[in-house]
């Protein structure tokens, strides 16, 4: 990758971001995770406030709510 424009940076969280903006955020969710809908709704909400590509990297069981996701503003799934 060291060959490619793209820059990649680690974020523990969407606060960790501060004010910056991306091209591209991609949010990754552990198997043991359990948000509720409404969480996932709100994480996107703020995610769009740094980004206007958002890509979810989530475990199966959550994928079938992906249209859904979608819908929310997930570019991805």
């Amino acid at each position: 990758m060291a060959d490619t424009p793209l820059e990649v940076s680690h974020h523990p969280d969407l606060d960790a971001l501060g004010d910056a903006q991306v091209d591209i955020l991609l949010i990754g969710k552990l198997v043991t995770a359990t948000l509720s809908l409404s969480e996932m709704h709100y994480e996107l909400l703020r995610a769009s406030g740094h980004t206007r590509c958002i890509i979810l990297a989530l475990p199966g069981a959550w994928m079938l709510g992906e249209e859904l996701l979608k819908h929310m503003g997930a570019d991805a799934c």
